[in-house]
């Protein structure tokens, strides 16, 4: 899912119980700015996230990619930005979390992951 100056990544959350609650990543390429710059728009992106964080379901992981311009934005133009986004991202984090659940109940454990018994190390010393 694709904001101005965000790209949003949802990913059903590989680790733990389902219900934990919903993670961020973020990341930003040089080309949204310096250091400095990235630095201070991810900052603002785990804030914006951390007031926000009832607006996805439990055990969702959320990935977010800064494109050029998000570090001119204020905390409020973020907020509104990502508030605009928000119900895409709830429908697509429903989609992502039901897909997950199918997958998962499906999945029929594989004979050959089993791996071969292996006789114990002895310390090089005989008995």
């Amino acid at each position: 899912m694709t904001a101005p100056h965000f790209t949003f990544l949802l990913v059903a959350s590989l680790v733990g119980a389902s219900d934990a609650a919903a993670r961020l990543g973020v990341t930003a390429s040089r080309h949204v700015g310096n250091a400095v710059q990235r630095n201070r728009a991810k900052r603002l992106a785990r804030e914006v996230f951390r007031h926000h964080l009832g607006w996805l379901p439990a055990g969702c992981d959320v990935v977010v990619v800064l494109r050029a311009g998000a570090p001119r934005l204020t905390l409020e133009q973020l907020t509104h930005e990502w508030q605009q986004a928000r119900g895409s991202l709830q429908r697509q984090a429903t989609r992502v979390l039901a897909a997950s659940d199918l997958t998962i109940s499906n999945r029929r454990p594989d004979p050959g992951s089993t791996r071969p018994k292996t006789r114990p190390r002895s310390n090089g010393k005989r008995p």
